[in-house]
């Protein structure tokens, strides 16, 4: 697993939400750049700030990146695109493999799949979710209750996917 729960970790400063705000939907750097009023050095001096203070490694993901942001109620999930998507049990597993995981192997061996399907399988559930990306497939999956933020049993007030009613 390539994030843990369990190590403490530094609250994001203002412009770090910001710019992890982006980050869960899917945003890449130039988009966050633009629309944050950054330039694009500063945003990616964030995106590694960000990593520092969630324990995250500098390789991993930005799928994993999110699953942290989140797990850690640093910023609100995202809205969700679909709302009535329901997925299945090796759905579920393949999203929370890659909200584990960083490399493709670890992923479709997380998730029991064979890695020549590891791609094609992502893509599908991108798709059926509406996510931009699987960083934004990993947002939505922390909306849906998918994935679960940690310490908690009932939503906090960070729990609210952005745009919902509070």
């Amino acid at each position: 697993m390539t994030t843990t729960a369990t190590i403490a970790i530094s609250p994001l400063t203002t412009a770090q939400r910001r710019v992890a705000r982006h980050l869960i939907r899917g945003a890449d750097n130039q988009y966050i750049a633009a629309h944050a009023h950054l330039s694009p050095g500063t945003v990616k001096n964030h995106i590694s700030n960000i990593r520092e203070k969630l324990n995250c490694p500098p390789r991993s993901t930005r799928a994993v990146l999110v699953h942290a942001l989140l797990t850690h109620r640093q910023v609100p999930p995202p809205a969700v695109p679909c709302p009535d998507v329901d997925l299945g049990t090796e759905e579920r597993n393949l999203l929370r493999a890659i909200a584990d995981h960083s490399h493709a192997d670890d992923i479709a061996e997380a998730a029991d799949i064979a890695p020549a399907d590891l791609r094609a399988r992502t893509a599908a559930l991108i798709d059926k979710t509406g996510a931009e990306d699987s960083a934004h497939l990993v947002g939505i999956g922390h909306a849906l209750a998918v994935l679960e933020a940690a310490g908690s049993d009932t939503p906090g007030p960070r729990d609210a996917p952005e745009g919902a009613a509070r």
